[in-house]
Formats: structure tokens, sequence, C-alpha cells
């Protein structure tokens, strides 16, 4: 489910974050939210969606996951959950991870 098909009633309280309009192709959105993130040879990761975009999120971790790894990603909006493919894009240690949804750009 992608997240502008939720219902009206159902649709996570989500806030705009200013950003340099340049570096993005889309806007990011404040998220209340949990995620864990899979990846093959690694146990889950659990963290808190810090941000979320059409192409991806950024997600609070401790640990890291290698450059480009491929992932599944699965985001409990507490009203409903979906699942993802994508990538680890970004790290930042002590952080976490950006994510960039597959199929996104």
């Amino acid at each position: 489910m992608r997240l502008q098909e939720f219902p009206p009633m159902m649709q996570p309280r989500i806030g705009t974050v200013i950003v340099d309009s340049d570096r993005r192709q889309s806007s990011r959105h404040a998220l209340m939210g949990t995620a864990e993130i899979c990846a093959v040879g690694f146990p889950p990761l659990r963290g808190k969606i810090e941000n979320i975009s059409l192409s991806g999120c950024f997600v609070g971790v401790r640990e890291l996951l290698p450059m480009n790894f491929d992932v599944t990603i699965r985001i409990d909006f507490g009203v409903a959950m979906v699942d993802l493919a994508g990538f680890v894009c970004r790290q930042e240690p002590g952080r976490g991870v950006a994510i960039q949804f597959r199929g996104s750009n």
C-alpha cells in the first residue's frame, strides 16, 4: 500500500521538513512510525523512521549495513504496515541509515 492510498481517516500524521530543493527529487516528511530493516546475512535492525519521501526514508538505528546493500524494510505506521524493497544509500554512524526505495528514481 502506498502512502497516498491510505483513506483520509487513516493518513499517517506527517509534517513537511524543509530541505535544499536542488538536492532532492521529492520532499521529505517527518513521520511517527517504526521500521524493521531485513538484509540477507544480518539480524533485523529495528528503529524509528526520522523522515520519509516517495523515494526513500531515514531510519534511526545503531548498527549500520553496507552501502548499496539490498534490504526489505517494513514500516509500521500504527494503523497500517507496508513492506518495501530498497538499498542502503547513506550511512551516518551513531545516527542511522538512509534507504532508497527500489523503482523510485
